[in-house]
């Protein structure tokens, strides 16, 4: 691996720190959020953003994970990178004008009160023709993206709190998130000729990276079908308020796969690179790590969340939001579902060049979506869209895990985190406990919701790392060496 590249744990680092803050974000707004807003604004704004997000999907057109494969695959030349790049970042761009301007025609259709809302979004549809963050992923550099993202979204959280008092501020508060989207486009543009030159794109090249990118695009459209689609179906079959405490469940039942993303962010154009380089045991054991260290945290979190949602909504949005509780506890299976997902198909399928079979599998979970929710939404709502979201993502799962059983040792993957699971149960039991004991002796919900996050924390890190050690991983080995060389480093110091 060349000199200007870090290393993968680095960036890691780098690309969990902003994850981190992703969570972080909904954590600190959200109860302000809910309380000024309620239900059915938020299923407004949860509705009008499914919208738009089909218009930057169309803008995009695939290109976010094609043109990180493009530009990894090039390697340390320059030259073929900036011709690459140039070549692919025109074809973007003619896509995503014409993607705003069918948003433009979107608009001008609605009736006069959702047209305000819609007309904010407008930022986030326009920001996808300054897109060039795949250019900074597929050279491996996260540090800018990182920090131009975490300054706007400082930003944004500001925004929310000064400007956002009422109902009425709902249209504010879309212009604030669509333009903190479009912020973030301008900003690596400055450092754009840090990585390539310009060099003059022929337009015969481009419609090929066009083409191409297509490829990629059917699995974004596969994936809004159960991520966006779900609440379009459920604000026609239901209400509103049912879409916004399924916003609010989703969200923060999806916040843990805002780590794994991290890890996939990474890997992706190393382990295209090392595809490329022919390097596959080591492209094996890179994705034997991954797929451990996933699960060890995927578990963790499904379960901890799971244990803590009564007291977490209760905290969080408030008493009008008791009914995200059951969904919550659903949506946070998908967590370790979702984690080997990515490892088999964004982590192996996608740098191997297995297009194809990736798309398949969300196209099939995106049918089980799509189907499971129609037959549901209107006869039990929000759950019925959560139940679909959990079978869509086991359908994906298993049909990628049967494509590639003879490529990569899925059940070798679940088997060493066999640990976790056990681990993942007792906590939730334990959790349980100190929460019915808190509620019997009426500790406030803050209080009982920090003891149970501690309490829960300590037992599964306990008991995981004791069973994982006790069935000789070597990954919880080098755990508890790297902890303990670390204590007694200290002791010296």
């Amino acid at each position: 691996m060349t000199n200007h590249r870090r290393g993968v744990a680095t960036n890691f680092v780098l690309s969990s720190a902003y994850q981190i803050l992703q969570v972080l974000t909904p954590l600190v707004t959200a109860p302000y959020v809910a309380r000024v807003l309620g239900a059915e604004a938020i299923g407004k704004f949860s509705y009008s953003q499914s919208v738009a997000n089909y218009f930057v999907m169309l803008g995009t057109l695939g290109i976010s994970t094609y043109g990180v494969r493009l530009v990894a695959r090039c390697g340390d030349d320059r030259g073929l990178r900036s011709v690459m790049f140039w070549e692919a970042y025109i074809s973007q761009v003619f896509v995503a004008l014409a993607a705003l301007g069918l948003y433009s025609i979107y608009i001008v259709g609605l009736p006069s009160d959702d047209r305000f809302v819609a007309v904010g979004w407008t930022l986030w549809v326009a920001g996808v023709v300054l897109d060039v963050s795949w250019l900074f992923f597929g050279v491996e550099e996260f540090g800018l993206p990182t920090l131009r993202n975490a300054l706007v979204k400082l930003g944004s959280i500001l925004g929310i709190f000064l400007f956002v008092r009422s109902a009425d501020d709902l249209w504010l508060y879309v212009v604030i998130m669509a333009g903190a989207q479009f912020t973030t486009q301008i900003w690596l543009w400055p450092f754009v000729g840090r990585y390539v030159d310009w060099k003059t794109p022929k337009w015969n090249r481009a419609l090929r990276h066009l083409l191409s990118s297509v490829r990629l695009f059917l699995p974004v459209v596969a994936i809004s079908l159960y991520t966006t689609l779900d609440k379009i179906i459920l604000a026609h079959l239901s209400d509103m308020a049912q879409v916004g405490y399924f916003e609010y469940s989703e969200k923060f039942s999806r916040m843990p796969l805002l780590l794994v993303t991290a890890l996939t962010t990474v890997m992706l154009p190393r382990v295209s690179n090392e595809m490329k380089l022919g390097m596959q045991e080591a492209v094996l054991e890179r994705l034997r790590t991954s797929a451990w260290w996933m699960l060890s945290v995927s578990f963790g979190l499904a379960f901890g969340l799971g244990a803590v949602s009564p007291e977490f909504v209760s905290v969080m949005f408030g008493d009008e939001f008791h009914r995200c509780v059951p969904l919550m506890r659903v949506l946070v299976c998908i967590i370790p579902v979702v984690a080997l997902t990515n490892v088999i198909g964004r982590q192996f399928l996608l740098p191997a060049l297995r297009d194809k079979e990736y798309t398949s599998s969300l196209v099939m979970g995106a049918i089980v979506n799509v189907a499971v929710i129609v037959a549901l939404a209107g006869k039990v709502g929000a759950l019925g869209a959560a139940l679909a979201t959990l079978l869509a993502e086991i359908t994906i799962f298993v049909y990628q895990g049967w494509r590639c059983r003879n490529d990569l040792p899925v059940v070798q993957y679940l088997w060493a985190a066999r640990p976790f699971m056990i681990a993942g149960s007792i906590m939730f039991m334990g959790v349980r406990l100190v929460g019915f004991i808190g509620c019997r002796v009426s500790l406030a919900d803050w209080v009982l919701l920090f003891l149970e996050i501690v309490i829960g924390g300590v037992l599964y890190l306990a008991v995981g790392l004791c069973l994982s050690l006790r069935t000789d991983s070597h990954f919880a080995t080098a755990v508890w060496q790297s902890a303990v060389s670390r204590v007694g480093g200290a002791k010296e110091r």
